[in-house]
């Protein structure tokens, strides 16, 4: 799935690894079973340390000299043992100006998807995060592995793009991701999540038909 936006371009490959392309330089979020031949990354985020987020062999396939990683400081000493690269550790509450760019990054946690009983997937006091980055004046969303959130709130208005997990298996089920849609407000919606490791191929059809004419859906 590929589209361009106010001339920035965007893709969605495998399961949930997000692909912006703006001003000559190509950026990616939680790169995982990437396709050959993709352009090499000028910056990569990861949203936070489980294997289908964080894979060094898919980060070294796009990864140069001068590739730069931003990641959640709570998951920096991990990445600093696998990974030998330029490396961002930033902190929830902060916003940061890196690579020209506004990058804040936004919790990420479950409240009702549990492993156990009283025990999430991804737990708040983990430090896992999304990320809400502007490139120019365009708002974009990569939720990362998540519920829908009360910290989703802060981005009302201010989203263009958001990338949002839908399968229901470990993050938002599609009702959910709705939701948190209302609590954001983007214009685009391109739901992830699914048709790979979790989640059936057709769920992000699905959530199209779900939505309906309020926002624009970019299924896989």
């Amino acid at each position: 799935m590929n589209f361009t936006y106010q001339g920035i371009q965007f893709a969605l490959y495998e399961h949930d690894t997000a692909y912006v392309g703006y001003q000559g330089r190509h950026f990616y979020f939680d790169p995982f079973k990437v396709p050959e031949g993709l352009p090499p990354a000028d910056v990569i985020f990861i949203t936070h340390d489980h294997f289908d987020h964080f894979s060094p062999e898919d980060i070294d396939k796009l990864a140069t000299e001068a590739t730069s990683l931003v990641v959640p400081e709570s998951i920096e000493t991990v990445v600093k043992q696998k990974v030998n690269l330029r490396l961002y550790s930033v902190e929830i509450g902060e916003t940061y100006t890196l690579f020209d760019l506004e990058i804040t990054p936004i919790p990420a946690y479950n409240v009702n998807k549990f492993k156990a009983p009283g025990e999430v997937f991804h737990p708040k006091a983990a430090g896992y995060v999304g990320y809400f980055v502007k490139f120019g004046e365009v708002g974009v969303y990569f939720a990362g592995d998540t519920d829908a959130i009360p910290e989703m709130q802060q981005l009302k208005g201010k989203v263009d793009v958001a990338f949002l997990p839908i399968s229901g298996t470990y993050v938002m089920t599609m009702e959910e991701a709705l939701e948190a849609a209302e609590m954001i407000g983007p214009k685009i919606i391109v739901p992830m999540h699914y048709g790979a490791i979790v989640g059936e191929p057709d769920m992000g059809r699905k959530f199209a038909q779900m939505v309906g004419d309020k926002y624009i859906v970019y299924p896989k």
